[in-house]
C-alpha cells in the first residue's frame, strides 16, 4: 500500500509538469465518447458502484422527488503509450477537460435550501494530498463525485452543498487529489432550464470519466455512510475511500440533523407518451477552449452498460393527473374612488408543502394565466404623456447585468419569492413597443404584432437571475375591458408573486364610473396539465365616487358639462380667431355629441379657402396617426382652425392637437367642418380620428348652426381605449377667415351637449344638457353707416304703361351691416294687382316647388365672404298681410331668403324688409320685370319730372339713415329701355 501510495505520487507530480507534454500526444480528437443518466427511484444496493442501477426503475413521477439523479459521461481517450509498465495501457484523454456543462430539461430544479452548505474556506482546508479531507459540514454533503483519472480509477469524492459564488444561483464542489472543483448553476434563456457543471476543471487531472451523483433526499439516513469527509486507502485496485472514525468526528459517518427536505425535483409537465425528457452535455478542452463538444439523451429505464450498448425504452416524466395546482388568487384596485386613476395589486400564491416533503407532490409550474378586469376598468390615456417604450433589442438586452429596457417605458413592479432562494426576486414591468401596422416582419416591435403588449423583466444579480416574461394586453374594442395573457411561462416553483401597476395621475389603468363590486376573472393553466383551467376571480369594492366625493344615485353617472365660447378679438365688423371649449367632468357621462348655434352676424370669409374633398376624408381615416402627422390629407388651403382634445381623469390629461378643415356639404349641410385629429398619444398610434361636423344655416339671419343630429358622433373609443374626453378645445385662427357682427346687441352662444347615459352605445338614452355663452361685441358705435340705392324705371314712361324695375344697392365697405330698410315708391308709381298671377304658398316655399308663375323677378348679391355671388328668383309668396310678401330667393354655397312686406303708406307703394342677416354685401341687384308681368303700373306720364323714392335704413349698430334717391328713367336717358319682361 505504502509502495502504491508513492507511485501515485509520483504520477502526481508527473502530471503536473507535464501537462503541456502530455497534450500534445493528443491522439484523436477531443469529443464525448458515451453519455448516460438515470433518475433513481430507489436506493441501489451497492453504494458504491460504479454507476448504480436504480432498484424499481427510472423515476417518472411529475412534480415528485427522486432518490438520486446520477449522470456518467465518458470523454475519448486512448491507451497510454507510457514506458512506465504501471501506467501502461491507462486510458489517456484525446485532451484535457476544461469545461462541462449538463442542460436539465426545464422544471428540473434542486432546492439548495434543503441543507446546510460550505463555504469555500472550509472545502480548501485540509490540505492537499488524497489523504486529507475537507473541513466542510457534513450535513452539506448533496452527493458523490467519481473520476477516472489518468492516474485514479473512480474514487469517491464527496459532492457538497457550497455557498453560492456572486452570479449564480447555486454553487455545489468538490475536492479531488488537492484541486477544488466546482459545479456552478445558471438558468438558460428562453426555457429557463437550470445548467449545472464543472467550470475550469484542473487540466493536471487528465479526466477520462465521471460520475456525478446528486442525491434527491440528502438527510436520508441511507446516505449517512458516504456522509463524510473521505480519508483515502490507496489500495493497489482500485482506490476506494472510506469513512472512518465515530459519529462526530470530522472524517466518520454521519447522520443528518437537518430536516429531511427534497432536494430534487422533478418538471412538472408530462412528456408525450414513450418520449423522455432531454438532457444534453457540453463540454470542451484546454486545448480549444470554447469549441464545445455536444451529446443529449432522454431519460430511460435501463441502467448504464457501455457493453450492452443503447440504452433501453425511453420513459418521460408521468402522473401528471396528481399534480396538484392550487393557485390563491387577488386582485384589487389601489384606488378607491370612481372614475380615477388607479394602479392594480395582483398577488399569485401556491402552497409549497408538496415541495418540501420529500414523499409529497410538488405544485405544477404555471404555464399560462389569463386575468380579465372587471368591465369599466380600463386603461387610462393619461399615462402615454412620457411614456417610453422598450424596443426589441432593448427587451433582448435585459440580464442579470441590466433590466435592458428603459426606464421611461415602466410602469409597475413584480416581486417573487421561491423556496429555492433565500432572497426575493424584484423586477419591473415596461411597456413594450407597439405594433407597426406598415412593418411585414412578424414580431418586429413586439412579439404579438399588438397594439399593447407588456415586458415582466425579473432580476437577481447576486444570483444570477434574469427572466424575461412578455405579456398581451388585448383591450375589448367595443367595451374597452381589458384582458391580459401569459403564455410559455417559466418552469420554476414559486410561492408567491407580487404584482403592481404604479399610482398616481399617470396610472395605466381607470377606475369604473360607479360604485359597487368589481370581480376581475382569472383562468390559470398548469404545466401538468396544459389545457385545463383554473377559473378564479376576485372583487374589489368602489365606495366612493370621484375625488372622493359621494357615490353617484341611482348607478347613473351625473352629467354637468361646461361650455364657453366667444372671439379672441371682440371690435365690431373686425376678423377674429374664434374659440369653443366643451368640458366635463371626472366621473361624469361620456359626451356623445353636441349642438350649437351662433350669434347672429358671427361670420367666416370662405372666399379663397379651399374645400377638403370627401376623397382626402377617406383617406385620413385609413391612415395612421403617424402618416398623417408626415402629411396632411387634406389640402392646407382648407386649413381653418386647430382643435385640442384632453383625455384622461384627474388633474393630469393628455392633449392630442388636430387641424380643422373648411368642407362642403355633408348629411343634407350645405356646408362642413372637419376635425382631423392624428391620434398619437405617447408611444401609442391608434390612427387618425375624423369628425365631420355639419354646418346649417338660418335663412332669414345667416345665422350659422352646429348641428350635431347631422354630424358624427363625437370620438369614445379606439383600439379597445376608451378616450375619457374631458377637454375640447376648437381654435378657428385662420387669418381673415371669422368675421364679428356689427351688432354690439348682448346675445347668447347656445350649445346642447349630449352624454351618454347608461349605454354610450345607443343613442336611444342619450340626454341633452342646454347651455349657453355670453356673446357681445364692442365698439359698434365707431362705424359709419350710409348705404347707396340706386333706382330705375325702364320701358314705357306713359301713363298706363308698366316699366320694368331695378334696385342697386351698394353698401360702403367698413359700414354696419344693413339691419332694415323700407322702400316707398313716389306716387307716380302704383301696385298692378291686377298683374298679381300666380301666389307661391308657405309650403310650396318651403319645399322649394314654387309654381314658376309665382317669379316676378331676379336678385343678385354679392359679399366678400363668397367666391361667387348668390343669385335666385324673386317670389310673391302668401303672408298673414293683406298683400303677398316679395321674397328675394339668394342661392348658391348658402341659400338665403330676404322677405320683404308690401303695402300702401299714402298710396305709395312700400316694401320693407327686417332682420337682414348681419353679413357684409359688395352689391346687391334687384330687377323686376315689366310690360305684361310687370307688378308696377305709371299713375302719370313719367318725363314731366324726375320722381323721387323715399329710403329709411338701419344698420345693425343702431345707426338710422334716410334718404330720397332719384328714381330713373328712360325720359332723363339714365334708364335703359327695356322691352322683355323677362330677366335674361
Amino acid at each position: 500500500m505504502i509502495g502504491a501510495g508513492r507511485k501515485l505520487g509520483a504520477a502526481l507530480v508527473a502530471a503536473v509538469l507535464g501537462v503541456a507534454l502530455l497534450a500534445n500526444s493528443a491522439q484523436a480528437e477531443f469529443g464525448i465518447a458515451s453519455f448516460d443518466m438515470q433518475i433513481a427511484a430507489k436506493a441501489a444496493a451497492d453504494p458504491n458502484r460504479v454507476i448504480a442501477s436504480p432498484e424499481g426503475g427510472q423515476f417518472s413521477q411529475a412534480g415528485g422527488h427522486p432518490y438520486s439523479v446520477i449522470t456518467h459521461i465518458e470523454w475519448n481517450n486512448h491507451p497510454d503509450t507510457s514506458t512506465d509498465p504501471e501506467f501502461a495501457g491507462v486510458p489517456t484523454p484525446d485532451a484535457d477537460l476544461k469545461d462541462t456543462l449538463v442542460d436539465l430539461p426545464p422544471g428540473f430544479v434542486g432546492n439548495p435550501n434543503a441543507l446546510a452548505s460550505c463555504t469555500s474556506a472550509e472545502l480548501l482546508r485540509g490540505g492537499v494530498f488524497f489523504q486529507d479531507p475537507t473541513e466542510c459540514p457534513p450535513d452539506s454533503a448533496v452527493g458523490i463525485v467519481q473520476l477516472r483519472t489518468t492516474f485514479a480509477p473512480f474514487p469517491n469524492v464527496p459532492l457538497f452543498n457550497m455557498t453560492p459564488a456572486p452570479g449564480s444561483p447555486a454553487r455545489f464542489g468538490f475536492k479531488f487529489a488537492g484541486s477544488v472543483v466546482y459545479f456552478d448553476t445558471a438558468l438558460r434563456s428562453g426555457d429557463y432550464g437550470i445548467v449545472v457543471g464543472p467550470r475550469s476543471a484542473a487540466q493536471a487531472l487528465r479526466i477520462t470519466a465521471s460520475n456525478v451523483t446528486f442525491w434527491g433526499q440528502p438527510a436520508d439516513p441511507r446516505h449517512d455512510e458516504q456522509r463524510c469527509n473521505p480519508k483515502f486507502e490507496m489500495a493497489d485496485d482500485p482506490l476506494t475511500a472510506s469513512c472512518q472514525g465515530e459519529v462526530g468526528e470530522s472524517t466518520g459517518p454521519h447522520a443528518s440533523n437537518v430536516a429531511k427536505l427534497p432536494f430534487l425535483t422533478m418538471p412538472s409537465a408530462c412528456t408525450p407518451a414513450g418520449r423522455g425528457q432531454k438532457w444534453t452535455v457540453r463540454s470542451d478542452s484546454w486545448q480549444d477552449p470554447g469549441n464545445y463538444a455536444t451529446a443529449s439523451l432522454f431519460t430511460h429505464e435501463a441502467p448504464y452498460a457501455p457493453e450492452e450498448g443503447a440504452p433501453g425504452e425511453e420513459v418521460g416524466t408521468t402522473g401528471c393527473s396528481k399534480v396538484p395546482f392550487e393557485p390563491n388568487f387577488s386582485a384589487q384596485a389601489t384606488q378607491k374612488s370612481a372614475a380615477s386613476s388607479s394602479g392594480l395589486e395582483v398577488g399569485l400564491k401556491f402552497p409549497t408543502d408538496g415541495l418540501l416533503n420529500p414523499d409529497g407532490i410538488a405544485q405544477s409550474a404555471l404555464k399560462k394565466a389569463v386575468v380579465t378586469l372587471p368591465e369599466g376598468m380600463t386603461i387610462n390615456p393619461s399615462q402615454a404623456e412620457g411614456l417610453g417604450v422598450c424596443g426589441p433589442s432593448e427587451y433582448a438586452s435585459a440580464s442579470i447585468e441590466s433590466f435592458g429596457c428603459p426606464d421611461t417605458a415602466k410602469i409597475g413592479s413584480v416581486e417573487v419569492k421561491t423556496p429555492l432562494l433565500k432572497e426575493t426576486i424584484p423586477g419591473n414591468v415596461y411597456v413594450a413597443k407597439p405594433d407597426d401596422p406598415e412593418t411585414r416582419t412578424k414580431g418586429a416591435e413586439n412579439p404579438f404584432d399588438s397594439l399593447i403588449a407588456i415586458y415582466i423583466v425579473l432580476r437577481e444579480p447576486q444570483r444570477g437571475i434574469s427572466v424575461k416574461i412578455p405579456g398581451k394586453v388585448a383591450p375589448d374594442p367595443k367595451t374597452g375591458q381589458i384582458t391580459a395573457s401569459f403564455d410559455d411561462l417559466p418552469q420554476l416553483p414559486f410561492e408567491s408573486f407580487a404584482f403592481k401597476f404604479r399610482e398616481g395621475p399617470r396610472a395605466p389603468l381607470i377606475t369604473p364610473s360607479t360604485c359597487g363590486q368589481f370581480k376581475t376573472e382569472a383562468d390559470f393553466y398548469p404545466w401538468a396539465r396544459p389545457n385545463e383551467a383554473v377559473h378564479t376571480n376576485s372583487e374589489f369594492e368602489i365606495d366612493q365616487g370621484p375625488n372622493n366625493g359621494p357615490c353617484p344615485s341611482g348607478g347613473v353617472p351625473p352629467f354637468h358639462p361646461g361650455f364657453s365660447a366667444g372671439a379672441l378679438n371682440n371690435n365690431a365688423g373686425t376678423f377674429s380667431p374664434f374659440l369653443m371649449r366643451l368640458t366635463r367632468s371626472d366621473g361624469e357621462q361620456d359626451m356623445t355629441k353636441f349642438s350649437a348655434v351662433l350669434p347672429k352676424g358671427l361670420s367666416a370669409k370662405i372666399a379663397g379657402v379651399a374645400w377638403c374633398p370627401e376623397s382626402a376624408i377617406e383617406l385620413a381615416r385609413e391612415k395612421t396617426g403617424t402618416e398623417e402627422q408626415e402629411e396632411q390629407s387634406c389640402p392646407a388651403n382648407s386649413q381653418i382652425g386647430t382643435i385640442m382634445a384632453g383625455a384622461g381623469v384627474g388633474s393630469t390629461l393628455i392633449y392630442v392637437p388636430g387641424r380643422l378643415y373648411l368642407s362642403g356639404p355633408f348629411n343634407g349641410a350645405p356646408l362642413s367642418v372637419v376635425a382631423v385629429v392624428p391620434a398619437v398619444a405617447g408611444p401609442f398610434d391608434v390612427g387618425t380620428v375624423v369628425t365631420h361636423v355639419a354646418l346649417g344655416h338660418d335663412h332669414r339671419t345667416a345665422r350659422v348652426d352646429v348641428e350635431g343630429d347631422r354630424s358624427d358622433p363625437l370620438p369614445h373609443i379606439l383600439a379597445g381605449i376608451p378616450l375619457n374626453v374631458r377637454d375640447i378645445q376648437v381654435n378657428v385662427d385662420r387669418p381673415g377667415f371669422t368675421l364679428n357682427p356689427t351688432s354690439c346687441d348682448p346675445t347668447q352662444i347656445q350649445a346642447a351637449i349630449f352624454g351618454s347615459n347608461l349605454d354610450f352605445f345607443s343613442s336611444a338614452d342619450d340626454i341633452s344638457v342646454p347651455l349657453a355663452s355670453r356673446f357681445q361685441i364692442a365698439n359698434c358705435s365707431g362705424l359709419d353707416f350710409k348705404p347707396k340705392l340706386a333706382l330705375s324705371l325702364s320701358g314705357g314712361t306713359k301713363r298706363g304703361q308698366f316699366p320694368a324695375f331695378k334696385a342697386i344697392l351698394t353698401p360702403r365697405p367698413g359700414d354696419a351691416n344693413l339691419n332694415a330698410t323700407a322702400v316707398r315708391l313716389p306716387h307716380s308709381s302704383f301696385l298692378e294687382q291686377g298683374h298679381i298671377r300666380t301666389i307661391c304658398t308657405r309650403v310650396q316655399f318651403a319645399a322649394k316647388a314654387c309654381p314658376a308663375g309665382s317669379i316676378y323677378g331676379h336678385v343678385k348679391a354679392w359679399t366678400p365672404l363668397l367666391d361667387e355671388p348668390l343669385e335666385g328668383p324673386v317670389y310673391l309668396r302668401s303672408s298673414d298681410h293683406k298683400l303677398p310678401d316679395m321674397v328675394l330667393a339668394l342661392n348658391g354655397v348658402l341659400d338665403i331668403e330676404a322677405v320683404g312686406r308690401v303695402d300702401s303708406v299714402k298710396g305709395e307703394i312700400r316694401a320693407s324688409f327686417e332682420d337682414l342677416p348681419d353679413a357684409p354685401v359688395t352689391k346687391v341687384l334687384l330687377t323686376m320685370q315689366g310690360a305684361k308681368k310687370g307688378l308696377i303700373v305709371n299713375s302719370r306720364n313719367l318725363c314731366g319730372q324726375t320722381p323721387k323714392a323715399k329710403v329709411k335704413a338701419q344698420g345693425h349698430n343702431g345707426k338710422p339713415y334716410d334718404f330720397a334717391p332719384p328714381m330713373k328713367t328712360a325720359c332723363n336717358g339714365k334708364a335703359k329701355r327695356r322691352t322683355n319682361s323677362k330677366h335674361h
